[in-house]
């Protein structure tokens, strides 16, 4: 009697198949996916139709860790400068040419895809926690050579939402107490 021959397939168990995929998945991609927050905020207050704020600062955080994976300080005028010292005298302090608001997009690019403590360690950003800024992610989806995902934060989220109603409440009467229901 001869004996069955096995039949030669992938790995059986769930175990053999998680094993035989980690083993192969350095070699196909050798950088990480994190999901990173982000936000940016201006010295200046913007009331949505106007940003001339000189200097604002952004920060990254990771999801998980909460760790600070960077900052950056953005600023379109220099006090020396001004008073019209030279370059080699001072430390300029001028690092954006364009408008209050092109600050943010600038900012994230820089933090998120030109980071060198990501990309010394092989770590990549695949999803952002933002707020609801599209030129933001436009301006990630456009630079970026790998598709990024975005989610938005859940408070920025609320504050959009609570404005909505806020302006509903006004067309419609009936709508009077409805802000005791989405309080904390």
């Amino acid at each position: 009697m001869t004996p069955k021959k096995r039949r030669q397939s992938g790995p059986r168990s769930p175990e053999q198949r998680k094993k035989q995929h980690t083993e192969k998945q350095p070699e196909e991609d050798p950088e990480v996916g994190i999901t990173v927050k982000y936000d940016f905020g201006w010295d200046k207050r913007g009331n949505g139709f106007r940003y001339d704020s000189r200097s604002g600062r952004g920060s990254l955080f990771g999801q998980l860790t909460n760790a600070c994976l960077g900052y950056m300080v953005m600023s379109s005028y220099c006090r020396k400068c001004a008073m019209r010292a030279s370059a080699g005298d001072h430390d300029c302090v001028c690092n954006h040419d364009g408008s209050a608001k092109g600050m943010e997009p600038r900012a994230a690019v820089q933090l998120c895809l030109n980071n060198l403590n990501l990309t010394q360690v092989n770590v990549r950003v695949d999803t952002i926690v933002t707020d609801r800024d599209a030129s933001t992610f436009a301006a990630l989806q456009k630079e970026s050579p790998h598709p990024i995902n975005r989610l938005v934060d859940l408070n920025h989220n609320l504050k959009g939402f609570n404005n909505d109603l806020y302006l509903l409440k006004k067309s419609f009467t009936w709508l009077q107490g409805w802000e005791r229901y989405f309080q904390k």
